[in-house]
């Protein structure tokens, strides 16, 4: 829900609420059990980065993009 309402977000011009979006939906992503192939095809991390470029907030999006919280 979350990864869905960031995009929607993201298409009217709100970075604040993807990125606020996006990282809920990343929480829920890190919380899913490891399986083969994964429930989650791709990583909300990409997105919360692009919305963080977006927004220039690249230091931020080096970090958050790519490590696990």
């Amino acid at each position: 829900m979350h990864a869905l309402l960031g995009e929607i977000e993201e298409a009217k011009g709100n970075l604040d609420g993807a990125i606020l979006h996006y990282g809920h939906a990343i929480e829920y992503q890190d919380n899913l059990n490891y399986t083969e192939p994964p429930d989650w095809s791709q990583s909300m991390r990409l997105y919360l980065g692009a919305a963080l470029l977006e927004a220039n907030r690249p230091e931020e999006a080096g970090k958050k993009s790519t490590a696990k919280t």
